[in-house]
This record gives C-alpha cells, sequence and structure tokens, in this order.
C-alpha cells in the first residue's frame, strides 16, 4: 500500500498524471495482471467463472471508492497521515463484520474500534482547511475499504478462490472507470518518460500483488486479526518515505501522538484471550 500511494503521489505531483489516469491504469492494467496470474496459477480460464457475482461486484465496486479515496489523499495529504487514517478501517471493518454477522464481536474488538475512533478524531482535529477535506476524502474510501473487506472474507468462507476474486476486482474497476470516462473525461495522457513509465507499471502491478496475498490470507484468518497485522509496520515505513522519498515535512508531535493512538487501537485486537469472550 505504501509503495502504491508513494508512487501516485509522484505521478500526480512530478507527471501531472490525474487521478483518473492512475485509477485507469490501476484497474484495467491490474485486470490483464489478474487474468494472466490467474490462467498461469488454474491452468486455463476456469477461475473466472463465479458462483456468486453479485458479491464480486459490490465487492469491486467498493474497492474503487477505496483506490479513488486513497489516491486523491496521496495528492493532498502527508503520506504518514493517509497511512494513519487507513489504520481506520480495521476497526470499521470489525463493525461491518459483526453488522453482517460475518464474524463474532468480543470486548478487545471493541475496545479497539473505541480506541482507532479516539486516534482518528485527535487526527482530525490537527489538520487545516484543506487537510481536512483531504482526511474526510480518505476516511470515506476507508469505510468502503472496510466494507469489501468483508465482503471479502465472506467470499472466502464460500470457498471462492483468491484468483476468481483479483480477477472480479479488475472487471468492477473497469466498468467504474469506463463510467468514469464517459460522464468526466480526463485531459491527454502526459509525456512520462522511462521514470514515469515504469512507475506507472508498478501501480497495478503492486496493486495486484498485495490484493492477491490478501485474499489468500483472508481465507485463514479473521478480519480483525488480519486487519491490523497488515497495518502495524507501515506507519513509521510510510513516514520515512514521506520524508526522505517525498520530500513531506515530517508529522508534528500532535499527529505523532493521534497517530500512534490508531496504531495502539489496531493493537488492541491481539489483547489476551481473557478478553476475547
Amino acid at each position: 500500500m505504501i509503495a502504491v500511494h508513494a508512487t501516485t503521489a509522484t505521478l500526480a505531483g512530478e507527471f501531472a498524471l490525474t487521478i483518473l489516469w492512475l485509477t485507469t491504469v490501476r484497474y484495467v492494467g491490474g485486470m490483464v495482471l489478474a487474468l494472466v496470474m490467474g490462467a498461469w496459477t488454474s491452468g486455463g480460464l476456469s477461475f473466472v467463472r463465479t458462483r456468486h457475482l453479485g458479491f464480486q461486484l459490490a465487492r469491486s465496486a467498493l474497492l474503487a471508492m477505496v483506490t479513488v479515496g486513497a489516491f486523491v489523499g496521496a495528492t493532498r495529504l502527508p503520506l504518514p497521515v493517509v497511512t494513519a487514517l487507513g489504520f481506520s478501517w480495521p476497526a470499521m471493518a470489525t463493525v461491518w463484520g459483526w453488522v453482517s454477522r460475518v464474524e463474532a464481536p468480543s470486548r478487545a474488538k471493541a475496545l479497539s474500534v473505541a480506541v482507532c475512533a479516539t486516534g482518528v478524531t485527535a487526527l482530525a482535529t490537527t489538520a487545516g482547511a484543506t487537510d481536512a477535506a483531504g482526511i474526510l476524502i480518505v476516511l470515506t474510501g476507508a469505510t468502503a475499504n472496510a466494507a469489501q473487506v468483508v465482503l471479502n472474507r465472506r467470499l472466502a468462507l464460500l470457498n471462492e478462490s483468491a484468483a476468481t476474486s483479483t480477477f472480479y476486482m479488475g472487471v468492477g474497476g473497469v466498468a467504474v472507470v469506463a463510467g468514469w470516462w464517459l460522464i468526466a473525461p480526463s485531459s491527454p495522457l502526459p509525456a512520462l518518460g522511462l521514470q514515469g513509465t515504469l512507475l506507472l507499471v508498478a501501480v497495478p502491478a503492486v496493486s495486484v500483488l498485495g490484493q492477491t496475498l490478501y485474499a489468500l490470507a483472508q481465507a485463514r484468518v479473521e478480519t480483525a486479526q488480519l486487519a491490523p497485522l497488515t497495518y502495524i509496520f507501515q506507519l513509521p515505513f510510510s513516514a520515512a518515505v514521506g520524508v526522505w522519498v517525498l520530500d513531506q515535512p515530517a508529522p508534528t508531535v500532535p499527529r505523532l501522538v493521534a497517530m500512534a493512538t490508531i496504531v495502539v487501537g489496531a493493537l488492541i485486537a491481539y489483547w489476551p484471550k481473557r478478553l476475547a469472550a
């Protein structure tokens, strides 16, 4: 995720690439790559058949919202702030899991949700007007991400393969992007040169790899435990990338405290078993 966000910020900032172009390449390239990977691992195209088309299309539409929110956020907010806000979706996914009865509630999960919400609120209070709009966009994407993660978990429990889910992620994203082009087409693709082209190709490649690995993991582990694990090492890494690679200012002390609170909330999902009931 950090690699995709950093690449997006670079392409939008240094190469003036629009969010629509970034999203288009991410999903068109991702669908083609998922098709090739699925055919290779499955020995054919049998993986494109699904018994849960509605779930797949709903999940892919939600994931398109996630992508747009993350891409816009990466161009408006410092990378560690975008990453910290991403820590809020494990808590949201836990709530979605309870509401949809995919996973059982517990005291530890409830405490995790409360602490994450406190951290997000504190982070929002450190933002200016521009940052506040960016935070709202990223949180909207995080909410959609939570819903699609729960759907992904449901599909895994229904024995839908990771290759199938990754492929339909691309199909739904391409449909959303096609509608976007019809309603509000973007400017022509700018000249990128070799560096820009390589960065652009990396967006779908890294995204598909991450989604496939996550889909495989969700067949084995509860969302409430898997989601925090995927993010726990990303906050310091994103801060380092933001400062040293993207030349963004270092997070202020209030923001560091708020982001640390979100991380603690995510870690509570691993609380001792005596709180699990």
